[in-house]
């Protein structure tokens, strides 16, 4: 390796390492609307350590708190990779220095206003920080001292492999402890709810807006609210289901929503404003379910109380088999 190529990889190296850091700072004290929370009163922090969800990537657009897991641990595998380079201590020195700065960074966001200090996303983000050092040592082990080509593909594979590992690992010993299957799909239409009265119809598929959401000739669409305000429909579920899953729209009008609700949660929200007759887009949900207790359905009708109707179809609840 020549010497001009020797400083020439130096440079790049250092200059990802302040760009991914100051991207990496921007969104822990400035993205994500951190400002406009800076100005609640009161400090917020939670202590009590949450199981981390099982990914599943055919719902992970549609699950905020599977999301902003996935964020978390993804966010902060570089920071395995470069650390050990940067700083050149040893793991355990490391380790805890990075667990450390974690906790002050969470402890800057309570004080701050900025956010809030979570002992969850301390796990989240070592859990991806030693994915990233893993595959740098796996590098390290197994391409040579130097950082080549064949150093960076080790790296690169290992990682790669390290974090489907990760992510990979809650769904499965979620199933291994808790010895479920997935059961029949029970359609909403078939339980009945506590809260307004709803009408479920059955139509032909090619009627839907969009009719390539589903495989049936016919399928069961609700149309929601007569009256004026919010409809809550709420479905006990005394923790025999897995998963949750629909398709909705707006219809008519000129907007309207629905927000989905589990144990008192926030999982999924859609809404819609615009022109009377305007088209809105199909939205697609899915959630996990596991163990919940009470499913809420809060549907809303714009503020001008103009006439239309949320439409919710191929709506179900995956049952959960021992």
């Amino acid at each position: 390796m020549t010497s001009t190529t020797s400083t020439f990889r130096h440079r790049l190296f250092n200059l990802i390492s302040i760009l991914y850091f100051a991207v990496l700072l921007f969104f822990l004290f400035v993205g994500f609307d951190r400002s406009g929370k800076a100005a609640r009163s009161g400090y917020f922090y939670n202590l009590s350590l949450e199981p981390i969800a099982p990914f599943r990537f055919d719902g992970l657009l549609h699950n905020p708190f599977m999301l902003f897991q996935l964020g978390n641990v993804l966010a902060f595998i570089p920071c395995g990779l470069l650390l050990p380079m940067l700083v050149g201590w040893g793991f355990f020195r490391l380790t805890g220095a990075f667990v450390a700065g974690m906790l002050l960074v969470e402890t800057a966001q309570m004080l701050t206003g900025l956010g809030s200090f979570d002992v969850n996303d301390v796990v989240l983000n070592t859990l991806g920080y030693l994915t990233g050092y893993l595959a740098w040592a796996v590098g390290r082990k197994f391409g040579g001292p130097a950082f080549g080509l064949k150093r960076a593909a080790y790296t690169a594979v290992s990682g790669l492999l390290l974090a489907g590992v990760v992510l990979s690992a809650p769904s499965a010993a979620e199933r291994l402890v808790q010895g479920y299957t997935e059961g029949m799909t029970i359609g909403l239409e078939r339980l009945q709810p506590s809260g307004a009265s709803i009408r479920w119809t059955e139509v032909p598929a090619a009627d839907l807006p969009d009719s390539s959401t589903t495989d049936e000739a016919q399928t069961s669409k609700l149309y929601a609210w007569s009256g004026a305000g919010t409809q809550t429909l709420t479905y006990e579920l005394d923790g025999g289901y897995i998963r949750f899953h629909a398709y909705g729209t707006v219809q008519g009008g000129t907007g309207g929503g629905i927000r989905f609700i589990l144990d008192g949660e926030p999982m999924y929200e859609f809404a819609y404003a615009g022109d009377n007759g305007d088209i809105f887009d199909t939205e697609k949900v899915e959630f996990d379910v596991q163990g919940a207790k009470r499913l809420t359905l809060e549907l809303m009708r714009p503020g001008d109380g103009s006439e239309g109707k949320v439409l919710l179809w191929n709506a179900g609840l995956v049952e959960r088999k021992h």
